[in-house]
């Protein structure tokens, strides 16, 4: 290809949108294992199954880079999600359409797990050694909600689960609560 068409080319891919017409001519998807193939050699450059630094598998179509999980979702339904996905099994990396859901920023970070730096294994309750006190805390709309400091853990994990409940988290959380599951590991201890 000349200079001038490969200019062209590069232009044309750049500013057509992706479609699922478009996305099934280039790639394969195998929505029982979640993972994307090559259809078949064509002028497109695709660059597949490349993770970024999130863990999140992004698929290079054109000059573009999309991740395979919204690609996947565009190929089995038809259309990009308009809020965003979560992977039900916190697994960034599986692709599975059975593993997709759409859902908002929020639900998607209430389905998090605890984080790896939480030393008391309960989502939103931690050591405060200022007060020497266990103190807990949950994010709602992007805003941290202080729900105050307690003596003991278990205080602690029901202040969580109460706000939890409250602000109806069950519906997006596809795991047990952690603070559900320690204070019920705690009522076994006393029985």
């Amino acid at each position: 290809m000349a200079t001038d068409e490969k200019a062209k080319h590069k232009k044309r891919i750049l500013n057509n949108k992706l479609t699922q017409k478009r996305l099934k001519e280039i790639l394969s998807y195998d929505s029982k294992t979640g993972i994307f193939t090559r259809q078949k050699a064509n002028e497109e450059k695709v660059k597949l199954n490349c993770k970024d630094s999130y863990g999140y598998i992004v698929i290079g179509i054109g000059y573009k880079l999309y991740k395979a999980h919204r690609l996947a979702y565009l190929y089995h339904y038809g259309y990009f999600p308009e809020n965003g996905l979560d992977h039900k099994n916190r697994k960034r990396d599986d692709n599975r359409i059975s593993n997709l859901r759409e859902a908002s920023k929020q639900c998607n970070i209430r389905n998090s797990g605890v984080s790896i730096c939480n030393a008391s294994g309960i989502k939103g309750v931690h050591w405060y050694k200022r007060t020497m006190e266990w103190a807990a805390n949950i994010r709602v709309n992007r805003k941290k909600v202080f729900l105050g400091n307690y003596t003991n853990k278990l205080s602690a994990a029901y202040a969580r689960r109460s706000t939890e409940v409250y602000y109806d988290w069950n519906t997006c959380d596809l795991f047990p609560s952690s603070a559900n599951e320690y204070i019920k590991s705690k009522i076994g201890e006393l029985r």
